[in-house]
């Protein structure tokens, strides 16, 4: 990550899907150290992200930076801070016309009200998201999103369809090759 400049490098930007490689690799760590329970340095990659998407000026690069942070926290059911930043994404992807982050953005107000014991208004919620960045062609987190399902239908009791949606994610992850959230 100390490696890169964001000047120089500046052409690999729209080569990877127009994000900042600095700000991935800030990403990915801030997800493993989630996930192994290193939540306050997850949250300092969180805020450097943000630092360095504010610094850039870039609106896009801003949305997905608050949409990290606001996973990092959905993670650890901090739902007042998730929500804070979801807001951010939302306000931004409506301005900018960031259609697939608004609707990422929607499937964690989803998850969080599904998470809250709202679970049929969750669920609408998510399977709307989910239909919009299906719409998209957007084919990368598909595990990631089984995940926010399968919380759903647990939470609803139906528990077989909880069921078809981890037998439907795993064939896609072996298919694709995908290990994101599996």
């Amino acid at each position: 990550i100390e490696l890169y400049d964001p000047l120089e490098h500046q052409s690999l930007r729209y080569r990877y899907g127009n994000l900042d490689l600095r700000l991935v690799g800030l990403a990915s760590g801030c997800a493993t150290k989630s996930f192994a329970g290193y939540f306050d340095q997850a949250r300092r990659d969180g805020e450097e992200m943000l630092a360095i998407a504010r610094d850039s000026g870039n609106p896009y690069l801003l949305a997905q930076a608050l949409l990290q942070n606001a996973w990092t926290h959905l993670v650890r059911r901090q739902y007042v801070e998730s929500t804070r930043y979801r807001l951010g994404v939302m306000h931004l992807a409506k301005e900018h016309h960031f259609h697939l982050l608004l609707s990422q953005a929607s499937m964690g107000d989803g998850n969080e009200l599904i998470a809250e014991g709202q679970a049929e208004a969750g669920m609408a919620l998510l399977l709307q998201a989910l239909a919009e960045v299906r719409s998209y062609g957007h084919t990368l987190g598909k595990s990631h999103y089984s995940t926010y399902l399968v919380d759903g239908y647990m939470a609803l009791g139906q528990f077989q369809k909880g069921i078809e949606v981890i037998d439907e994610a795993l064939a896609v992850v072996h298919q694709s090759g995908e290990h994101w959230f599996d």
